[in-house]
Order: C-alpha cells, then structure tokens, then sequence
C-alpha cells in the first residue's frame, strides 16, 4: 500500500503548491454555475412572456368574435326580428252568480321578418272606467318579464295566425266592491248638487244604475325572437260594451243583476290606446 500513501503525499504536496489554481477553478465553476442559472431564468422569462403575450392574444380575437356577435343580434333585433301585434275579438259573455266570464277570439298578426317563439296573451277584464287600465294586468306581464322560462306558446309566421281561444273571468266580489264604491260617489255628487231633493226614489235609482258595469279588457302578449332569451311584449287596451242591433251607434253597460249569457251579436269591443305599447 505504499504507492497509495505516495499518491496521497503527492496530491497534498501539489494542492499546497497550486492553492491559486484550484481556486480559480473554483471561481471560474462558480461563474459559470451563475451564467447558467441567469440564462435559465430568461429562457423562462421569455417563455412567460410569449405565453401571456398568446393568451392576451386568444382574449382579444374572443372578445372580437363576442362583438360580432352581439352586433349580429342587433342586425336581427333591428332589421329581421318578429313584431306581435294582436286582435282581441269577444265571442262569449257569461254573467254568473260568483263572476263574469268571457271568452275571446285572439288573432295575432306577426308584421316581422321572422317567426315569434312561444307567443302567449295574457287578458284580464277590468271593471270600471279605468284611467290606467293596464295597471291591474301589469303585475303578471311583469311576471312574464322576471319569470322567462314559465311562458309557453306557439310560434308564429309572418303574417296572421289562425284565431285561439282564451277565457277568463272577474269575480263578484270584485264587481260588488266597484259598485259600492260607484254608489257613494254618486250619492256624494247628488246630494252636493240636489241637497233638497235626496229622495229615497232617487238612492234607489242610483243603486240601480251602478249595477250596470263598464268593463275593460287590457293584458299583453309575450314572445321570444329566435336566438334570444330575452322576453318582448306587446300590450293592449279594449274598451267592451253590449250594443243594440236596431242601435248600433249606442253603447251601454253590463247590468250585472241579470243573470245569462250575453248574445254574442251584442258584444262589442274598441281598441283603447290608453296603455298600449310594444317592447
């Protein structure tokens, strides 16, 4: 073994000698390490950059196709979107002891470019002569609006639709609470006016004529344009009254005491403006 105890004295002998070497070496391994560990962390600082360069990219031509989109929906909206209009027509007026129904011939009338999705009308009869007769239907148009996925309906083509029956009714306590009502400001008008003469003959006259009820039919039609799921609506206002065939230029009410249906040759509606609108 003295030939490795010989190697060992030598390397000793020669590290002593060459102390400058070695660390040099040493400096040059250190250097080198850092060179190394400088040009990996560009080389991944590049590589982040191009990818979030790539990624701002892929953003930019999403939101650019996005755009398109939703310029597309406007070209739709403005140029090729369906418009509801709708007829209501009464084919059927029933005075029952708990309410007043009525059934009604509702034609629509599609003067778009392209078919209306899931097109549904919503009429309600209004008792009175209401200078806001839309107001009590409003509540179930609004529901319509916040509740989109509950209309059903048809679809409809431009040009008209074949007629749908639609029935709905007022209850009586409804029409007894506007009778009420109608009778004391009556009473409070005649006896401003006729102080001397407020005779119970008279009271019974006017209990009498506030049996006989002006009826309003307001509602609104709801549909979807193809493509979108944001709900349009149409609205409607008729004022309905019965006529006399021998006098068809007089209107009058509805008495509400006689009980029976109504001939349908005396039913009579006109389109109101007060309320209508379209979305």
């Amino acid at each position: 073994m003295n030939w490795l105890h010989t190697i060992s004295v030598w390397l000793e002998n020669w590290c002593s000698r060459h102390s400058h070497v070695i660390a040099l070496l040493e400096a040059v391994s250190t250097t080198l390490a850092l060179i190394i560990a400088t040009g990996a962390f560009y080389y991944t600082a590049v590589t982040y950059r191009e990818a979030v360069q790539v990624t701002a990219e892929a953003h930019r031509q999403a939101d650019a196709a996005w755009s398109q989109v939703v310029t597309a929906q406007e070209a739709l909206i403005t140029t090729d979107r369906p418009w509801i209009d709708v007829v209501v027509t009464p084919t059927k007026l029933v005075i029952e002891k708990d309410q007043i129904s009525v059934w009604f011939s509702v034609v629509y009338t599609n003067v778009g470019r392209s078919p209306a999705q899931r097109v549904s009308a919503r009429p309600h009869i209004i008792v009175g002569d209401n200078p806001n007769p839309f107001s009590p239907a409003k509540a179930d148009c609004d529901n319509d609006v916040d509740h989109p996925s509950l209309v059903i309906g048809n679809a409809v083509f431009p040009g008209t639709s074949p007629p749908t029956t639609i029935q709905t009714g007022i209850p009586r306590r409804e029409i007894r609470s506007y009778a009420e009502r109608s009778y004391e400001q009556q009473q409070a008008a005649w006896q401003t006016a006729f102080p001397e003469d407020v005779s119970s003959s008279n009271l019974d006259f006017l209990k009498k004529s506030t049996a006989h009820m002006p009826l309003q039919i307001a509602g609104c039609v709801s549909y979807f344009i193809p493509g979108s799921t944001k709900i349009h609506q149409t609205a409607f206002v008729y004022d309905l009254f019965r006529v006399d065939q021998t006098k068809p230029n007089d209107r009058s009410a509805f008495d509400t005491t006689v009980l029976g249906e109504v001939p349908p040759d005396q039913l009579k509606m006109e389109r109101s403006f007060l309320g209508s609108f379209a979305s």
